[in-house]
């Protein structure tokens, strides 16, 4: 038989082509059509081969761009015109989010390319969020999911007498607790201690601190010294390091150094004492029982600087007195008509200084045109250049009821209960003071005029003092812990809100306080407490109150 040979030509039309090609291009194709992007930054152009004839919904592409993208981007794929190209979730790109040379699969929408699959270096989700190094979640756990984060303050408490500070103690409070003195080595700035690094140092022990940096300084000085209750924010800028000091905190006993002189202050701290007293409940109408602490110094009766928890609840009056030697008692009256459960408070008992913030200077030394003292007598001489402007300032002289016997040419002293006008003295030869004024040559200030002789006040601008007195009051017996709300006492001027002052008699019995209220317009009332630890029955007295306007 004969073997015959076929040929089948199949002529396949233009249009079949084009149909075959877009329904390539919407399809879920196992194979997105490669694209290669050759132009710049954040405006890809690609021609695939075939030719696009057209952005089809559904449509996959993977790009392989030449560049990365630093913000939001286009693609325009056969001069078909530009479109956005978004993220996962239809928003702008980020810098980043399509990387160089790394394929980026991107599908085609409505109007616009989104990203799908693993794309860029911005691609994926963020699946665990650590609960250190300053970054917390909410609740302090770590993210692993999805979550809303927070910054932290954290704590590296430290007890011995040397340390190194590491990289990771970045932000955090590091405090130092040793009596004896402690050393600190910061390593040099750079390497994990870059520009913007920093950490708070704070000395909570008895011992001095020494921060020395390793190469590098620490506000231009090879270290700095935090004293008992101070603290130091350190921070780099990658070369050297910079130490921003807070204040002294009352009771400490510091050293003052003058940089790039030779200048130094040694100053004692005073006697000062605290205790965290929690009082129970305190009954309506009536004070707590005292509680006492130590306070080394003070004399039974005697007098110190009191200072109460910052926060007392409304209708509470704290106190604190001097109930024996080296001793301080603390009780709360309730004022309320409701009983009072207080919270937990500090009570703070320094002897002079102030407030707490004084102290005494045990010795003084400085260059000869600054600041020098005798060893022996404890006399400072301060040196000062030719002019000396106290613009602003506030000139104190030395000042008693008592003139000093003896004087040196240039002393001036004030002498307090000599005339008014009449109490400055200058020491014009040796032990000889002559009085500087006798009151006259007077000019007129803000809120005060004169006219010859006669000077006229200008009540709105200088302070009045309104004052009225209840007389020959007896006071009930006051059982321990008890109070009593006194008549009315018209005082003409007072209004509601006014500051007013209690002029108590020179013997009032120990343990009675209180307090006074303007109740209406030219009405106060003194409210009496007895504080003791026995009943008190008062003795007749007079009782002075007292209010300050026009402040």
């Amino acid at each position: 038989m004969l073997s015959t040979n076929y040929r089948i030509l199949i002529l396949v039309s233009a249009s079949i082509l084009g149909l075959a090609q877009q329904t390539y291009n919407r399809s879920n194709q196992t194979a997105p059509v490669y694209l290669r992007s050759t132009a710049g930054t954040d405006t890809y152009v690609a021609t695939p081969t075939p030719p696009l004839t057209a952005y089809n919904r559904g449509a996959c592409f993977d790009l392989d761009p030449d560049t990365a993208n630093t913000g939001p981007a286009t693609i325009n794929i056969t001069a078909l015109g530009a479109k956005s190209i978004l993220n996962r979730a239809g928003g702008a790109l980020g810098d980043g989010d399509i990387t160089a040379n790394r394929i980026t699969r991107i599908c085609y929408g409505v109007s616009d390319f989104n990203i799908v699959g693993d794309g860029g270096a911005g691609s994926g989700s963020v699946t665990s969020v650590d609960a250190t190094g300053g970054v917390q979640t909410a609740s302090g756990s770590p993210i692993t999911a999805t979550g809303t984060v927070r910054s932290a303050y954290e704590a590296n408490a430290q007890v011995g007498i040397t340390y190194t500070v590491l990289t990771g103690d970045r932000g955090k409070t590091i405090t130092f607790s040793n009596a004896a003195a402690i050393a600190v080595t910061l390593p040099v700035a750079g390497t994990g201690f870059e520009n913007g690094w920093y950490v708070t140092a704070k000395n909570i022990g008895a011992g001095d601190v020494t921060i020395t940096p390793t190469t590098s300084t620490i506000s231009g000085a090879a270290s700095i010294i935090i004293s008992t209750g101070e603290s130091a924010l350190v921070r780099s800028d990658g070369t050297n390091y910079e130490a921003f000091s807070t204040r002294l905190l009352p009771g400490t006993s510091v050293n003052f150094t003058r940089s790039r002189t030779s200048t130094t202050i040694n100053v004692t701290a005073p006697a000062t004492a605290s205790a965290a007293i929690d009082f129970t409940s305190v009954t309506a109408g009536v004070c707590s029982a005292a509680t006492t602490f130590t306070l080394t110094g003070v004399a039974a009766g005697g007098e110190f600087v009191k200072g109460y928890p910052t926060a007392v609840e409304i209708g509470l009056i704290p106190v604190m007195w001097a109930s024996a030697t080296n001793t301080v008692s603390a009780k709360v009256c309730n004022f309320t008509g409701a009983a009072i459960d207080p919270a937990i408070g500090t009570y703070i008992a320094t002897l002079g200084g102030g407030g707490g913030g004084g102290g005494a200077v045990s010795s003084v030394t400085g260059t000869s045109n600054e600041v020098t003292a005798s060893p022996t007598t404890g006399a400072v001489v301060v040196g000062l250049p030719a002019s000396v402007s106290l613009a602003g300032k506030a000139l104190i002289l030395p000042s008693s009821i008592t003139l000093p016997a003896t004087c040196s040419v240039g002393q001036i002293y004030m002498d307090t209960d000599a005339t008014t006008g009449q109490r400055l003295y200058a020491c014009e030869s040796t032990n000889t003071w002559v009085k500087q004024g006798d009151g006259g040559g007077l000019t007129a200030g803000t809120g005060i005029s004169i006219a010859g002789s006669v000077i006229g006040v200008d009540t709105a601008s200088v302070p009045q003092f309104i004052s009225a007195t209840l007389s020959s009051y007896d006071i009930a017996s006051h059982a321990v812990n008890t109070c009593e709300v006194t008549g009315n006492i018209t005082l003409t001027g007072a209004a509601t809100g006014d500051v007013v002052t209690i002029g108590w008699p020179a013997g009032i019995e120990s343990g009675i306080t209180g307090r006074a209220v303007v109740t209406a317009a030219n009405i106060v009332v003194i409210q009496f407490c007895n504080v003791n630890t026995a009943t008190v029955d008062p003795a007749i007295a007079n009782f002075k109150v007292m209010i300050v306007k026009s402040f």
